[in-house]
């Protein structure tokens, strides 16, 4: 009988609302010779540069709409601050806050891509953060 090697625990697609940060698993920090951006190897702000490129890219092959090149910035933003600055969450309150960052973070997201032109995205999130409610014309 052969022994399998752990890697790792394994987290299901779903479970991204109990992360405590958007980037679910450490970077190895390396990258391949063939990476054009070299990976981690050149240093942190370079990563950051990365994969704030990466995430734009992302959006712009969503489609040409302006809410998802938006999207895109969004998620690479967040990704190169999380690189960039990396969080401690050894503490409940931590471990809390970290929820409610990962929570909004990606609810924000989901409104930004999900709304047919940056206004309406607007209404949407300025109603979740302010009135909580949207007017009869946005609706």
């Amino acid at each position: 009988m052969e022994k399998k090697r752990r890697t790792g625990t394994f987290r299901s697609a779903g479970s991204v609302y109990g992360s405590l940060r958007l980037q679910e698993r450490r970077d190895s920090g390396t990258g391949s010779r063939r990476d054009p951006g070299g990976g981690g190897r050149r240093g942190t702000a370079r990563k950051c540069l990365n994969k704030a490129m990466v995430f734009l890219l992302c959006g712009l092959w969503h489609g040409a709409s302006w809410t998802f090149v938006l999207w895109g910035a969004w998620h690479g933003l967040l990704s190169a601050l999380e690189s960039a600055l990396p969080m401690k969450a050894e503490k409940p309150l931590g471990r809390f806050a970290g929820h409610v960052y990962t929570l909004l973070a990606v609810c924000v997201g989901f409104v930004v891509f999900r709304a047919s032109s940056l206004a309406e995205a607007m209404t949407v999130l300025r109603a979740m953060f302010t009135g909580f409610a949207l007017s009869p014309a946005s609706t």
